[in-house]
C-alpha cells in the first residue's frame, strides 16, 4: 500500500453506513478516484467541512492498486470555491465545472492539463460570478482540445467550404455549413464560431475582461455538451444546469 500526498477536487461525497462517507475525488497525481473517509460523518470528524463539493484539498490517500475505493486519511482544505457566493447562477456553473469533469474524465490516469483547467477556471468563476457561464463554455471547449476531439471551426465537415456560421449534425458529428445541414440540425449562429476561435487559445482570467455582445452562451454550452457527450458515449445533461433551469422556471 502506498501513501500517496496529493491536491484534489471534490466531486462528490455520500454518505456510507453509519458514520462514514464515499467521496470521489478528481486527484492531481492519481486522475479521477473514490476513497472512503471512515468517521466523516461525526460531529467532532477532522473531515467535518471538507468534504463538500466545490472544495479544493491537500489529501493523503492510502492507495493500493487492487481497491476500487482508497481509504482518505489526512486533508486540510486549501480553498472552497463559492464560499461566499451570494449568485446562484455563479454557484451552479461553478458546480458544472465539476460535473462536467466527472461526467466527460474518465479512468485513474493523471492529466495536469484538465486538472489545472479545472482549478483556473473555478479561480475566475469565483471572482468574476457574472461571466460564470461564459466560463462554463470555454471549460468544456478546452476540454474537447485536451481530449483529442479539437472542433473545426473553419470548414463544412461534408463539403469543405468555409464556415460563416455552422450547423451540429450528431450522425455527422462535426459542423457543417448551411447548405449541407438538415432542419433537425443546432444552429451555430457566426457570432458563436466567432467566439470559440477568439477564446480557444487565451487563459480564462481574460473571459472575465472580456466584453462578449450576441453571444447565446446557453447555446454554445449544449453544442459542447452533446459534442462531448457523443465522443464519450454519456448523457450530455448536466444535473447542475437541469437544476439551475428549474429555478428559474
Amino acid at each position: 500500500m502506498a501513501e500517496i500526498k496529493t491536491e484534489a477536487f471534490i466531486l462528490k461525497s455520500i454518505p456510507f453506513k453509519e458514520t462514514s462517507k464515499i467521496v470521489r475525488l478528481y486527484t492531481r497525481d492519481q486522475g479521477k478516484i473514490a476513497a472512503i473517509a471512515r468517521g466523516a460523518s461525526r460531529p467532532k470528524s477532522d473531515f467535518r467541512g471538507q468534504l463538500d463539493p466545490l472544495n479544493y484539498i491537500e489529501a493523503i490517500i492510502y492507495f493500493k492498486e487492487s481497491r476500487e475505493v482508497q481509504t482518505l486519511g489526512e486533508v486540510e482544505l486549501i480553498r472552497s470555491f463559492m464560499q461566499n457566493s451570494q449568485n446562484l447562477d455563479g454557484l451552479y456553473y461553478a458546480s458544472a465545472v465539476l460535473e462536467a469533469l466527472d461526467k466527460f474524465i474518465d479512468g485513474t490516469e493523471d492529466n495536469q492539463q484538465v486538472f489545472h483547467l479545472t482549478k483556473e477556471v473555478l479561480t475566475v468563476i469565483d471572482s468574476h460570478e457574472n461571466m460564470a457561464q461564459a466560463l462554463l463554455v470555454y471549460y468544456l471547449l478546452q476540454l474537447s482540445v485536451i481530449m483529442g476531439y479539437s472542433i473545426n471551426l473553419e470548414k463544412c465537415s461534408l463539403c469543405g467550404q468555409g464556415l460563416k456560421k455552422a450547423y451540429y449534425n450528431t450522425g455527422v458529428d462535426h459542423l457543417i455549413c448551411e447548405e449541407c445541414s438538415h432542419s433537425d440540425d443546432l444552429p451555430i449562429p457566426s457570432q458563436q464560431l466567432d467566439y470559440f476561435r477568439k477564446v480557444i487559445n487565451i487563459k480564462p482570467d481574460r473571459i472575465a475582461l472580456e466584453k462578449y455582445v450576441g453571444i447565446n452562451f446557453s447555446q454554445s454550452g449544449k453544442f459542447l455538451l452533446k459534442y462531448l457527450g457523443w465522443h464519450m458515449e454519456v448523457s450530455p445533461v448536466l444535473k447542475s444546469l437541469k437544476t439551475l433551469s428549474n429555478l428559474r422556471m
